[in-house]
């Protein structure tokens, strides 16, 4: 009922909200001004005003809208708000026509006392906010989510002292010492007032909300355990004056305190009276207030949107506050997670867990808790590699992963979740990928697999392609392809190409297509930030020499996209050049095709290059480099180079047929199911390893033979996969 309820009277706000935007033309005024009238509404509710006051205003009102404004500030100001309220104090009635206090009317007859402040927040953000960022009602975070993450951090631990308090209590009234059971207990009561609750990015207070309701529900557990067992009795100690949120948005900061004092009111007088301490701050900049538990959900922005989003002086401001602590290339909410990690590791915090995107199991992210967890100062007690969520008022729904970690060495909880919602756990040490057991972080990269994977040039401006029509003017228009060519429908189109070329150079050997450039490229990159990229208008922003020399002389190469729902390899003709998504792989023999397309490879793509949002994400670096291919007899390494020819047939029979690479891989028809099943069981065979072995055994196998292959090669013995 609940949910329905909050859901309900946010979308009412929204509508109200609206309407008096569009009319006077100031958000923050209307906004402030329902705010108001809510604390009004539910203060009633919850019988700290009396009952139905607004209501009986509002409908003498209907009949005479002009003297709504006076009366409505007659009301409030006969009101003695308690706690956060007060802030509001200044905020003046608004004056309402008929139609508008026809709405508010409406409103006044919500459910106020089944308001559920956790998701509330989410809601009230996209009603009232100035920006009125999408339709109300649609989304928000479940409380079943925030729940979850905050048991970890806060619960758990506290559970642990208290059963470990009971035990002494009840070892002590067995010995007949009653008073001081009493005060072990009440002790321990002391303990729970004196916890503090930090979210360091606390958007609308969810994280708080569910925080202080632990806290409570707690205290109920030991004040009841101290009456029935210790005959004693002792007062409620827990407010919401523990909860600790910091916001960069002043307008989001309000809306915090609203639900934090919503939930102060449902508490209890004395949790109303008492104030959550909200900072309007940026908690990357500035200290953060001293507490026992981190807990929260920071912003989602990825390392390529960071400039773009936040400003280059910010991005530089941020970079010289961190000293190089967080790589460059690592996604904004590693930054929460290196100073929340930093304060634990020295001493200042008990436990601390975040939601981040399920990015943070990519290289360049969990470089950032490798350094921690090499250090051994803090270890990770529990994490969610791959959860859904709900991107708070924006209503995004995204893939995210939860990190817990506390003090000291130890082992945690990794739980998957599985297709359909049920969920397997596993115990012992979480290493920086999220998982248990096998420590793929010390895979070591191959010098026989060096130099051969490269990522696409970057175009920096559609000017460059051309129609597939085009002439190949002296060589300078090439055939291109992308990661949309390989997995969809090809685009049929070529690129002019003038990598190495000066601009007199490129106008002499091309005339009609250095002069396309001039017309459809330079005027974009005239405005582009970068001189680089200005003034070297003919060239691609990103032209990738190394690649281009790797591929070179090949009459076909490999290539993978970077981000996809299905990892799959394909061959290209060597004239074609690869655009960014795309990853080529300067290998022509089927042998590599058909064991980089294997089961085994995708299991070792898959955990060591992470997902971005739910698509596995193929890093070079870690999945290609690190790779030991199996070492074959001439035999079955020509078996196998025959299957990658048949699978390369095969598709193309396909596509010729219609199919796309992404329709073929969503509903594998038979043939290719076949070809693929005979891969998988000769390339396991080339390992040695079961077919049907665990995706433990198998990556802890390749990460062995990843080990004695460095080894190997340290001692001057390496097994180069392209001759060289």
């Amino acid at each position: 009922m609940e949910v329905e309820a909050t859901r309900a009277a946010a979308a009412r706000l929204s509508s109200l909200a609206a309407r008096l935007r569009r009319r006077t033309g100031e958000p923050e005024r209307v906004a402030r001004f329902l705010i108001r009238c809510t604390f009004t509404l539910i203060a009633e509710a919850l019988g700290l005003a009396a009952r139905g006051g607004m209501a009986a205003l509002v409908g003498r009102a209907i009949a005479a809208p002009d003297g709504f404004a006076a009366a409505l500030g007659e009301l409030w100001a006969a009101l003695i708000w308690p706690g956060e309220a007060a802030a509001l104090v200044a905020t003046p009635a608004l004056a309402l026509r008929r139609g508008e206090l026809v709405e508010l009317y409406a409103l006044t007859e919500a459910p106020w006392g089944e308001i559920d402040p956790v998701i509330f927040g989410d809601l009230l953000l996209g009603a009232l906010g100035p920006g009125e960022r999408r339709r109300l009602g649609a989304h928000f975070t479940p409380r079943a989510y925030v729940e979850r993450l905050v048991a970890l951090v806060v619960d758990e631990p506290l559970r642990a002292d208290w059963a470990r308090v009971q035990d002494e209590t009840l070892a002590l009234r067995s010995r007949d010492e009653a008073p001081a059971a009493g005060r072990a207990v009440r002790a321990f009561l002391a303990e729970l007032a004196a916890v503090r609750v930090l979210d360091p990015a606390c958007g609308a207070g969810n994280f708080l909300v569910v925080a202080h309701e632990s806290l409570r529900r707690l205290e109920d557990e030991v004040l009841s355990f101290l009456g029935a067992d210790c005959r004693e009795s002792a007062e409620r100690a827990v407010t919401p004056a523990q909860m600790i949120g910091i916001d960069r948005s002043g307008w989001t900061c309000e809306v915090a305190r609203l639900v934090l004092w919503i939930a102060g009111l449902r508490a209890g007088p004395r949790g109303a009276s008492q104030r959550a301490t909200i900072v309007h701050a940026d908690a990357l900049l500035s200290p953060w207030p001293p507490a026992t538990f981190v807990a929260g959900n920071p912003p989602f922005l990825g390392k390529s949107r960071l400039r773009a989003s936040l400003g280059e002086s910010y991005v530089a401001r941020l970079r010289a506050c961190y000293d190089s602590a967080v790589p460059e290339s690592a996604d904004l909410v590693m930054y929460w997670w290196h100073r929340a990690a930093t304060l634990l590791e020295s001493g200042q915090l008990r436990r601390f867990g975040l939601v981040t995107t399920n990015s943070v199991t990519q290289i360049y992210n969990r470089r950032v808790i490798e350094g921690f967890l090499r250090r051994g100062a803090i270890h990770l007690v529990g994490a969610i590699a791959d959860h859904p969520w709900v991107d708070g008022p924006r209503g995004a729904a995204v893939r995210i992963a939860m990190t817990v970690a506390a003090a000291g060495r130890g082992d945690g909880r990794c739980i998957r979740v599985r297709a359909g919602g049920d969920e397997a756990v596993e115990r012992g040490i979480i290493s920086a990928d999220l998982r248990v057991g096998v420590e793929l972080a010390s895979a070591r990269r191959l010098l026989a697999n060096g130099g051969l994977a490269g990522a696409g040039v970057m175009l920096g401006g559609r000017g460059f392609l051309l129609p597939a029509s085009a002439g190949q003017e002296s060589g300078y228009v090439r055939p291109i392809v992308n990661g949309r060519d390989v997995l969809q429908r090809s685009r049929e189109v070529r690129v002019i190409d003038f990598t190495g070329l000066s601009e007199a150079a490129a106008r002499s050997a091309a005339p009609a297509a250095f002069e396309r450039l001039v017309a459809a490229v330079q005027p974009e990159r005239a405005r582009n930030s970068r001189a680089g990229r200005r003034e070297r208008y003919w060239q691609f922003a990103e032209t990738m020499p190394t690649t281009r020399r790797t591929i070179a002389g090949l009459s076909r190469y490999i290539v993978t996209p970077e981000t996809a729902k299905h990892r799959v390899f394909v061959f290209v003709d060597g004239a074609v050049v690869p655009e960014h998504p795309l990853l080529a792989i300067a290998l022509d023999d089927a042998f590599h095709l058909a064991v980089l397309s294997s089961q085994i490879h995708r299991l070792w793509a898959r955990a060591n290059g992470g997902t971005l949002a739910d698509r596995p994400r193929y890093n070079k670096s870690v999945c290609f480099e690190t790779f030991p291919f199996p070492a074959c007899e001439p035999e079955p390494r020509a078996e196998l180079a025959a299957l990658g020819e048949r699978l390369e047939a095969c598709r193309r029979r396909l596509a010729a047929a219609g199919w796309t690479i992404t329709a073929m891989y969503n509903a594998p028809p038979a043939e290719l199911q076949a070809v693929h099943a005979e891969i998988d069981h000769r390339v396991a065979g080339a390992y040695a390893l079961a077919g049907d072995g665990s995706e433990a055994a198998v990556l802890s196998g390749l990460l062995a033979l990843n080990h004695r292959r460095a080894a190997e090669e340290q001692a001057g013995a390496i097994r180069w996969l392209r001759p060289r």
